[in-house]
């Protein structure tokens, strides 16, 4: 009896020694995040009836607020923006959010890093821009309200630009995955946030700038506008552009000179298509006034500051 006494009092020690071990690096990084966090977000598509900007001091002088409202074309739709893969399915991971923080030489910081690593192209449904005044003079926005009234447009509300028609969508295409490394804190990096991965292209078809000198909405200066990377293989690298929150508003820019691109301006016409005036140009009807480009351009150590008034 006493043999077995022993024998478990043995057992037991053996046990309590080997839980009171000292943790590895792995086991402790695995029960206090020293390896950081790791978050991923399957998203392949985001839809909305309208998004509004609203200047709620307008202008000098002025005394009513208004709002630029994105919304459909028409009413009765909605605006989706589709998160496509290399082979045009829906993403099933969108985004693989790492968090970490750090001591740092100069101070602590927090170091988020958000990857898209399965995202090939983003299309946007045909929208449009309106200017539309607000509800009971109020400044928020949810004062508002729908730009439509039935299948029109409400009282007030004026179309300033379209993007896309019928299929046509605004699409952007990459080469190389989009990333962003965010710091906050000390930023050793230099930039609040820096920009990695390369455009294919951005194109925005059925681009219309509307006005509404004639009393109508149909007189536009209409375009096929795309924005290309010149080198079809490498893309146009996102790396070296930063943004910055500063005390005087929005910085974005770029450090060096940027991989060489095209701009193409195809299919302009000033006006509507088609029209003509008995009494200019003997009735001369209006047309297509070609198409523009830009072929190889770069641009160096771009500067953009977006601020209020």
């Amino acid at each position: 009896m006493k043999k077995v006494l022993v024998t478990l009092s043995i057992l037991a020690l053996s046990h309590t020694a080997f839980a009171l071990e000292q943790l590895n690096d792995q086991d402790l990084a695995s029960q206090t995040g020293q390896d950081g966090i790791t978050i991923k977000v399957g998203i392949s598509e985001v839809a909305f009836d309208q998004a509004a900007l609203v200047d709620s001091n307008g202008m000098t002088g002025a005394s009513n607020s208004a709002a630029l409202v994105m919304a459909p074309n028409a009413s009765g739709s909605s605006i989706g923006i589709n998160f496509l893969n290399g082979a045009g399915a829906g993403v099933n991971n969108l985004v693989t959010a790492t968090i970490d923080s750090d001591a740092g030489n100069a101070g602590a910081f927090a170091n988020i890093n958000l990857a898209f690593s399965e995202l090939k192209t983003i299309k946007v449904d045909p929208f449009s821009i309106y200017l539309a005044p607000t509800l009971n003079n109020s400044r928020t926005i949810g004062s508002v309200g729908s730009v439509f009234d039935g299948a029109g447009l409400r009282a007030g509300v004026s179309k300033l630009l379209q993007v896309g028609e019928g299929a046509e969508q605004l699409n952007i295409n990459f080469i190389n995955p989009l990333a962003f490394n965010v710091q906050l804190g000390n930023s050793p990096q230099g930039h609040m946030v820096k920009f990695s991965g390369s455009l294919q292209s951005i194109n925005l078809p059925k681009l219309k700038i509307f006005s509404n000198n004639s009393g109508n909405q149909t007189s536009a200066l209409s375009l096929d506008a795309s924005f290309k990377a010149n080198n079809s293989t490498s893309g146009f690298s996102l790396d070296g552009f930063y943004l910055d929150v500063t005390p005087d508003g929005l910085n974005f820019g770029n450090q060096g000179t940027t991989d060489k691109f095209d701009v193409l301006l195809n299919n302009v016409v000033a006006g509507q298509s088609g029209a003509s005036e008995a009494s200019t140009f003997n009735g001369l009807k209006n047309g297509s006034m070609g198409n523009f480009g830009v072929v190889g351009a770069t641009v160096s150590n771009l500067k953009m500051n977006v601020r209020g008034m």
